[in-house]
């Protein structure tokens, strides 16, 4: 499931832009940009290397992620439904018996 590590890194780096442009626009109020920016990027980070080493933990940062992302179209921008969609497709490459095997290490 080599997909779900790259939708991870691409993850991260989404949350690396975001937070360096928040700071380059107004780095005095960027820190609730950066606390979110963290908590989620560190969310992707740990799919991406969950998903490399094949852990199991990678389903519950990716349920971390949907609340974050829905909790961020609610409360800030309803772009960010994009950023749910997203996830929600991440979810769903968990779902085959193939990609069930995978990360239980027997393939």
């Amino acid at each position: 499931m080599r997909i779900i590590e790259i939708l991870g890194y691409a993850g991260m780096l989404f949350w690396l832009v975001t937070i360096v442009r928040a700071l380059v626009d107004d780095a005095l109020s960027a820190w609730p940009v950066l606390l979110v920016g963290i908590a989620l990027g560190g969310a992707h980070m740990v799919i991406a290397v969950g998903a490399a080493r094949r852990r199991r933990i990678v389903y519950a940062a990716m349920w971390f992620v949907l609340i974050g992302d829905s909790l961020l179209t609610v409360f800030v921008d309803v772009r960010a439904i994009a950023l749910v969609l997203f996830t929600i497709f991440l979810l769903l490459l968990t779902r085959p018996a193939a990609a069930r095997e995978w990360f239980a290490g027997s393939v």
